[in-house]
């Protein structure tokens, strides 16, 4: 199935369909039951209203199907197309649906913050939470490097070895240039 660019970018500015590709890119396969455990606030009914549309569009994909009872319950993973969808949006030089998954990646980031700034008893240092920006220098090939760089360093803190550790969301942003200055 090809996903068309519109049905990506509906995705995309949904807050529900966000919210459920996040959880499935976090989760790797998810039952629409683990789905809302991890997302609450959303009624179940918009949520299976979500999925339906996300599996017709070809977004998300059925892994699997087991019966319960009189009901069968199938388990999500974002579909491989989807998953490529960003490197479709680079080698076409779509600016238009850059800029709306780069707003969609923000709102997911500031929701992130706004949950963790309402709870009662934070604490910000001792919780590790930080964000800043710096200029760089670079041309488009360091830039892959640094990247490359970065995600060796990251990818054993992909995985949780002790109950002890928290998941944190890692982001960087690489803006477009601006003009030397």
């Amino acid at each position: 199935m090809t996903i068309v660019m519109k049905e990506m970018m509906d995705c995309i500015e949904n807050p529900v369909k966000t919210k459920l590709l996040l959880a499935l890119q976090t989760k790797g396969t998810a039952t629409p039951k683990e789905l809302h455990q991890v997302n609450s606030e959303i009624p179940k009914a918009t949520l299976y209203r979500a999925l339906k549309s996300m599996e017709s569009a070809g977004i998300i994909e059925v892994v699997s199907e087991i019966k319960v009872r009189a009901v069968v319950e199938k388990t999500y993973a974002i579909s491989t197309e989807f998953a490529h969808m960003g490197e479709q949006v680079v080698n076409n030089n779509d600016g238009e649906a850059y800029y709306k998954m780069f707003s969609a990646f923000m709102i997911t980031l500031l929701q992130k913050f706004e949950r963790y700034g309402k709870q009662e008893n934070l604490n910000i240092e001792e919780d590790g939470s930080s964000f800043n920006a710096l200029s760089i220098y670079a041309t488009a090939e360091e830039l892959t490097e640094y990247s490359e760089k970065i995600m060796q360093i990251l990818t054993p803190a992909m995985t949780k070895t002790s109950d002890e550790q928290k998941q944190y969301t890692f982001a960087t942003i690489v803006s477009p240039p601006t003009e030397n200055e």
